[in-house]
């Protein structure tokens, strides 16, 4: 209703509405303050805070470690105590920290526990508290954080932990010349692995043709401690070097057959 008593929905004249005073022609009405939380937001996100110190495993600890983790506990009346690793030139290791001490905790919390995206963020500075076992004190100091490195791209590799040149497979050896095929094998440049292969292979020969019997990737695996891919580049390793011939099976996954050799001569 208009100050008349007139409905502006009943009127038949235009003339018989009431505009409001602010809305008069001519006039202005004042607009209403802007807030910024109206605004959207321009700001980056801040960046995540990163000290560069990591939790080692508990699987990794020593009955050593333990001793001390109990001496921290009941001597310096710690929380928690945590064995760290700690990136070298890091905001961590630039206040002292050094992989294997013990952090006992970090901006008030134990460092489990201390999450930078709670608030902590790149730029922040935290006051951490450690203990030194090589100087058995506990050490105090304040760090600040940065902002966490990138992640490095991995470099393509060929798969082949061994670039050895192919040398051509001698004659096959009996069980009578064990000996000196694996004395011949100790000798050589190959890994580790590769040579604790063939000694695996060398001993399990039970034909007189020079084959030993069937195995898959997965049985020779288990049989020396190793992966599986580990045992298919030893496997690969062994024959480029001349040491060893593969029969494979039939079909894949099937056990194959090895037959231990003596590099040629001029191969050597």
């Amino acid at each position: 209703m208009t100050e008349d008593g007139i409905d502006p929905r009943l009127a038949t004249d235009v003339t018989e509405l009431r505009v409001p005073p602010n809305d008069r022609p001519g006039e202005i009405s004042p607009l209403e303050p802007t807030t910024t939380n109206s605004l959207p937001s321009t700001g980056a996100k801040p960046a995540r805070g990163w000290h560069g110190a990591t939790l080692r495993n508990q699987s990794r600890y020593s009955r050593r470690d333990w001793n001390v983790y109990f001496y921290i506990l009941d001597k310096h009346k710690a929380r928690e105590a945590l064995i760290v690793d700690v990136v070298e030139h890091s905001p961590a290791w630039q206040a002292g920290v050094r992989s294997g001490c013990w952090v006992l905790e970090m901006g008030g919390v134990s460092l489990d526990a201390f999450r930078p995206e709670g608030g902590a963020v790149a730029g922040a500075v935290v006051p951490i508290r450690w203990f030194n076992p090589d100087d058995q004190a506990v050490l105090t100091a304040e760090i600040e954080l940065a902002e966490s490195p990138k992640p490095k791209k991995k470099a393509r590799t060929t798969g082949r932990a061994y670039i050895l040149p192919a040398a051509s497979s001698g004659v096959p050896l009996n069980r009578t010349e064990r000996p000196k095929w694996l004395g011949r094998l100790a000798k050589s440049t190959l890994s580790p692995v590769a040579v604790k292969l063939g000694l695996l292979i060398c001993n399990n020969l039970a034909r007189d043709d020079g084959w030993c019997r069937g195995f898959t990737y997965a049985q020779l695996a288990e049989k020396i401690h190793s992966s599986r891919p580990t045992t298919i580049r030893a496997i690969n390793e062994l024959c480029r070097a001349g040491y060893l011939v593969k029969r494979p099976g039939a079909r894949s996954r099937i056990a194959n057959d090895y037959c231990p050799t003596f590099p040629k001569a001029g191969d050597l």
